[in-house]
This record gives structure tokens, sequence and C-alpha cells, in this order.
């Protein structure tokens, strides 16, 4: 039988080679066989290579501690082989001696062997099973079980997260390489920013541990990241702004001025979700990434009462015949993202108040007017759609009328 070179992660040395010598102090039933079970990894608690024993391959100072990656190594007509891949010593093992017996019985054919190799490395490195795991994420996008917009946000970590692991073995990736991952971003990134990708990178490695291709996720460094200032405006402020929104414009706007909703909520809301009757519109819908999704980004529908202003809006605003959105441009087609964010930029512009988003002019200002009128936290997450209070609390700061009242009761 003829052996070609380079197989698997073989090297040829001599004809007929000696046998691989043993690191001193492996001892056991599994240390007299041909092929051998070895870690590159090394106790964590001695930093000493682990070896092979009776019960399997274990520091000889620390039995507790155990290599989490595993591979084979053994010599056969003068040739070394290596094969990689094992997340256990029972998996490891069990192939040990799939292949000495096919040694013991002449049967042993290398090729056999060289496409098992691959596929298991393939298997466990980052670049592959990253692009299996957003495959997956796509697969949830198809369903709408997540947003048009977060799907996009893991598709532009891509490139940031395969230029730093690349082939790396994602069962190997410790503490430590996620702190390096982290301190190699861009100094000028946004804290923020950072903080989200590196969100989504714990998110994958959750996944991982959940499907059970790693034992568990490695532990991440704890990055303070400095809540964003809520930065709203008062009544007056948004009226004045509003004067500089061409009069067609106007609509939009006075809405979210007067609901609170998200920009994408208003951009997708519906004249099916305008009960005049009633006297309330149902928040249903949302857009993400231009794709109109019929379900919110609290991924939960939520009733709001509609005030006389928005009562008459609504009625004296026109219906279009091209589709069933309720707020559309010139053109007959719904507001995008970018058109809104002009719009809101060259009113606040021309108005001289610099400083405030169109969602923190809108969103935000409402939220703080509300608490600044004494309404009640649990009342305006509810309004809003907030999943949980701590959301909500970032706007009891902004009751400056409540400590107005503070300090004229001083005063006296």
């Amino acid at each position: 039988m003829t052996h070609k070179k380079n197989l698997f992660t073989s090297c040829t040395k001599s004809k007929y080679a000696p046998p691989v010598q043993l690191p001193e102090g492996d001892s056991g039933i599994f240390s007299k066989m041909i092929v051998k079970v070895r870690s590159q990894e090394k106790c964590p608690l001695c930093n000493q290579p682990f070896r092979l024993s009776a019960s399997g391959l274990t520091c000889p100072k620390h039995a507790v501690a155990r290599p989490e990656t595993f591979y084979l190594d053994w010599w056969h007509l003068g040739q070394n082989y290596r094969l990689h891949g094992f997340s256990s010593f029972k998996e490891s093992f069990k192939r040990a001696c799939s292949i000495e017996e096919s040694i013991n019985s002449f049967t042993f054919r290398p090729e056999l062997y060289r496409g098992d190799h691959l596929k298991v490395n393939k298997r466990f490195t980052f670049c592959e099973v990253w692009e299996g795991w957003l495959k997956s994420r796509e697969k949830d996008l198809n369903k709408n079980s997540i947003s048009p917009g977060y799907f996009k946000k893991l598709q532009q970590c891509t490139n940031i997260f395969t230029a730093f692991f690349k082939k790396e073995d994602v069962r190997s990736i410790k503490k430590y390489r996620i702190r390096e991952f982290y301190e190699s971003l861009p100094d000028k990134l946004n804290p923020k920013t950072a903080h989200n990708i590196l969100s989504i990178l714990k998110k994958f490695f959750n996944d991982l541990a959940d499907d059970d291709l790693i034992q568990q996720p490695p532990r991440f460094p704890k990055i303070k990241v400095n809540k964003p200032e809520v930065r709203w405006l008062i009544r007056e402020q948004q009226l004045q702004i509003l004067q500089h929104i061409p009069d067609r414009h106007k609509p939009i706007f006075i809405f979210m001025f007067n609901t609170g909703c998200r920009p994408g909520e208003a951009r997708a809301l519906l004249w099916s979700d305008v009960d005049f009757t009633k006297g309330m519109i149902t928040i249903r819908h949302n857009f993400s990434a231009g794709v109109h999704r019929p379900i919110t980004k609290g991924k939960k529908s939520r009733v709001i009462p509609m005030s006389n202003e928005i009562t008459e809006l609504l009625s004296k605003h026109p219906k279009t015949l091209r589709n069933n959105f309720v707020f559309n441009t010139h053109y007959g087609k719904p507001y995008g993202s970018d058109r809104l964010g002009k719009l809101w930029r060259e009113a606040c512009k021309k108005a001289g108040i610099e400083g405030v988003t169109c969602y923190g002019g809108t969103r935000h200002s409402f939220a703080s007017q509300l608490v600044n009128d004494n309404i009640s936290l649990p009342i305006i997450g509810a309004w809003l759609g907030h999943s949980n209070n701590t959301t909500t609390e970032k706007y009891a700061h902004t009751n400056l009328d409540g400590m107005r009242s503070v300090l004229k009761e001083d005063k006296r």
C-alpha cells in the first residue's frame, strides 16, 4: 500500500520512525495504545500539559482540571498523523479505538480519514460556525422572529468578527480573546456601538452552548457604557420646529408629537389601525430596514387613545388609493427614515435648535412632557409599549417641574 505525504497534518521522517515519546508521567491503559489522545491545552491552574492516566487526560496535580479540546496522534509506516477536532475524551477515544483496530487488522486506509479530518476541523472554525449561525438567523428573519434591521447589523458584524477570529476553534476561545477582540475595535467607534457588537458576539456564543456545539460560552469582560442623555424638547420648542416643516409633511410630525410613537411605527400606520368610532389607535406595525413588519419593535401590539387634536388631524387627512398607509410622501409612498430625518434636521437648523434627533424630539419629548405633567411611569411605559420598567425609568430625571416645586417649598 502506498502512502502519500501531507495526509491530515502529517509529517514524514525516516521510513520507520520511532513511536511518539510519551510525556513523563503518562500512565494507565490509554497510554499503551498506538493512537494517543492528546490536547494542546494546559492545566489552567499550574500551566502544565495534560497527561494520560487511568481516568483519561488529566493534570497530575489537579485532578479536577480537564481539557475541552482533543486530538489524536499516532505513527504508521513512518508517517505521523494528527487528527484534530474532538470536543470530549470519550469521542476522541472512540475514534482512536477504531483507527487502532484498522491498523492492527492491516486495513488502515489514510485516504478514508482525510475527508473526516477536514470536516471535523471545519466544523469548529469560527468562520464556518458563524456562517452557519447567520444562516439560522436568516431563517428566523423569514419567520419574522427577528427584524430586518437586526439581521442587517448581524451581517455588518461578519467582517469584523471573521477578520479577527478567522479559523480559531470556537471551543478554545476564552475570556482573554474576547477582551483582545474588544480592544482591537477602532478607538473612534461609538462606545454604545462597540457594546452592541460585543452583545451580538455574546448572543452567538450563548446559542452555540444552547445547541451543545460548545460546553459553555466564554465569560465576557464587563464593559461599562455610560447611559446616553435623554435629550428632549418642551411643547413650545416642538411648535417652533414645526413652523419650519413644509405643510404637507406636518401631519406625521404632529402625530408623533401627540402619541409618542416611534418614527418607524408612525410611518407604518395603516388606516385599518385607526378606529374613529372607539377613539383609539392600535399600534401593531413597524418599519425595519425599509421593510414593513406586522409587529412592533416590542413584538406586541398596543392600543392608545386618540386625543381631540389627533382625531381632528386624521379625520381631515387625505387618503391615497395607492396604499393603505396613513402618512405618505407626495409620491404616494410611505416615508423612509432618511426622509423624516432630513426634514427634521433642516427644520431644527432653521429654528436654531440643535443636538436633538427626530426620535428625541418626538418620542423622548412626549414621555418627558408626561413626566412633567405628573403622569405615573407605569402608565407612560404602557403607552410607549415598553417591555420593562427599567426602560421607562430613564425619563424619571426629566421631571423638572417636580424639582422646581421642591425648590419653592424650600424657599418657604
